[in-house]
């Protein structure tokens, strides 16, 4: 039998959507399409059937058999169910597609470093099936997640290599935050120990280049793997948050702080939380208040056994020198809880102060800019009817508002009127004190007159 290589491969194997010139295609002439060319073609002479189906892979065509494709993927096999052309999700590549198709005929891959998160993520897209008993080849998924295991676990620079072909591929697919979580608790694990402290944070800074949403998708993985503890993730937030504090809104801050579960973090990172000036005030307050509540309990806990050591003993009306110097030291230990209780709560009330004063300014401005804009509101509707009152009358037209002129026009005839008005009230003034001083000359006439007839009717 013949090698892979000396057999002649099948011209239409793979080729570009567009018509092109053969030198680009060449450029894409990689191992994985030598080992997929040389596996089609065994399978062409072995059956004497010619490709048939086409998989479009990012704007190319690869010519390849029905059967093979079926049997390996049941994602193909839903695709091609019905038509002998499938599309596979943008997120795989031409040279991954290849390594992959290449399995499905019976290839050995060569799973890497650099290649084994690509795999991984195609095998789960793919819906690669499980491998068939007796098959010596083996199941991609199954080799792929060996592969993660043993790399991740072997060091923290294939764990850093693994990370960033997983970055690169978070915008499109959803699968790779669970394995570049995987990098991260590995990395963060490996500093922990100490395999190389003087790294820090800056094996995983390449999470800051992702955006807010992309990033939750690692957080929400993360949170599956720490279950007991969040202070790994924590640091990942922080770091997160650190890198990139003048591109996030505060809702997205505290979206991304919100993941961490206060009650699962330590003492100690507790007390850093509460320092760090990157993390929201929102989530550093939840951080006060859990150590608030922490510390009362540690305190009712020591008052509890305190109370339990005095009780014995008086039960026993003796102490030894073991059980002095142990009461002496949960004395202590109660007095620096109280104290740090003490602490904490003047920073809640301190907090919670600077929080009342915000919320106050905040209402006071808004109470400022609402009447603000019912002025302006109220002056325009004023100003709007008076103009109207005035168009009617004066028949302004619209090239005279624009201008000028039919205001001034329109205050003219509003002092025409204004004085008609205060003419016309003159005038009733005056008509009635002259009615007044009438009736008045009248009334003195008759009052004089009275007395006359009076006498003229006696002198009759």
């Amino acid at each position: 039998m013949k090698s892979w290589m000396d057999l002649g491969v099948v011209d239409t194997i793979y080729e570009e959507e567009q018509e092109e010139s053969s030198s680009n295609s060449s450029s894409l002439d990689t191992a994985s399409h030598h080992s997929l060319q040389a596996r089609v073609d065994i399978w062409s002479q072995a059956t004497g059937l010619e490709p048939n189906v086409d998989i479009l892979v990012q704007g190319r065509r690869f010519h390849l058999h029905k059967d093979p494709l079926i049997t390996g993927s049941g994602y193909l096999k839903r695709r091609l169910g019905y038509g002998a052309c499938a599309t596979v999700p943008s997120t795989i590549t031409p040279e991954t597609f290849a390594a992959v198709a290449a399995s499905f005929y019976g290839h050995n891959v060569l799973i890497t470093p650099f290649n084994v998160a690509a795999l991984s993520v195609a095998a789960e897209l793919l819906d690669v099936a499980e491998e068939e008993e007796g098959d010596d080849v083996g199941n991609l998924k199954q080799l792929t997640e060996e592969a993660i295991t043993r790399l991740v676990g072997a060091g923290r620079e294939y764990a850093e290599v693994i990370l960033r072909s997983c970055l690169t591929m978070m915008p499109e697919a959803e699968e790779t935050a669970c394995l570049a979580s995987r990098c991260i608790e590995a990395l963060i694990v490996s500093t922990e120990k100490g395999d190389d402290a003087n790294t820090g944070d800056g094996s995983i800074d390449g999470v800051t280049a992702l955006t807010a949403e992309e990033f939750q998708l690692i957080t929400y993985s993360l949170l599956r793997r720490f279950t007991v503890s969040h202070d790994p993730l924590y640091k990942v937030v922080s770091l997160y948050l650190k890198g990139n504090k003048c591109k996030l809104l505060e809702s997205e801050k505290n979206r991304i702080a919100g993941t961490i579960d206060c009650n699962k973090l330590s003492h100690q990172v507790l007390m850093q939380a509460v320092q760090n000036p990157n993390m929201p005030l929102r989530f550093v307050v939840q951080v006060m208040m859990a150590e608030h509540f922490n510390t009362r309990r540690s305190v009712f806990k020591a008052t509890e056994s305190e109370s339990q050591a005095w009780k014995t003993d008086r039960d026993h009306q003796s102490m030894t020198l073991g059980a002095m110097l142990q009461r002496d030291a949960a004395l202590r230990h109660v007095a620096k809880l109280k104290a740090a209780m003490k602490t904490t709560s003047e920073r809640i009330r301190s907090v919670e102060s600077d929080l009342t004063g915000m919320k106050k300014r905040l209402q006071e401005s808004e109470r400022r800019r609402e009447a603000l804009e019912e002025t302006k509101s109220a002056s325009f509707r004023f100003s709007s009817e008076e103009e109207k009152k005035e168009i009617r009358r004066g028949g302004l037209d619209s090239s005279e508002k624009r201008n000028g002129r039919g205001w001034r026009k329109g205050k003219r005839l509003g002092r025409k009127l204004v004085d008609g008005l205060k003419s016309v009230f003159r005038k009733s003034v005056t008509e009635s004190h002259e009615n007044d001083s009438i009736r008045e000359e009248d009334e003195e006439r008759e009052k004089r007159n009275r007395p006359c007839h009076g006498r003229s009717r006696s002198l009759a």
